[in-house]
């Protein structure tokens, strides 16, 4: 009686789970088909899209700003030489005229 019991429940939850994957397999291939068919049918109309009214539009990512010496006193920039002082990019040295070079120490 037992084995029959259990049969039956196993029979009762595989008929629910076939039903279940049924009834959503066939909803999911009708609205896709059916976004597919108003995709072709309208082929040169744009999507609608709202944008709230207090969103200002931006150009790219905000740029900041760095200063050309850490709180640590050290440049960003330096000359390749040794020559004191530094810069924040890679411009000509003011004592010598070589191009500044990256200083890692800076980042650290």
């Amino acid at each position: 009686m037992r084995i029959i019991k259990d049969f039956r429940k196993i029979a009762f939850l595989a008929l629910c789970c076939l039903f279940v994957y049924s009834s959503c397999k066939k909803e999911g291939t009708n609205s896709a088909s059916q976004n597919q068919k108003s995709i072709t049918a309208q082929p040169n109309n744009a999507p609608h899209i709202s944008v709230p009214a207090n969103m200002t539009p931006v150009s790219g990512p905000p740029t900041t700003q760095h200063s050309p010496q850490n709180p640590k006193g050290i440049w960003h920039f330096t000359c390749p030489k040794g020559c004191p002082g530094g810069g924040g990019d890679a411009s000509p040295c003011q004592k010598c005229g070589m191009t500044l070079v990256h200083n890692q120490a800076y980042h650290q």
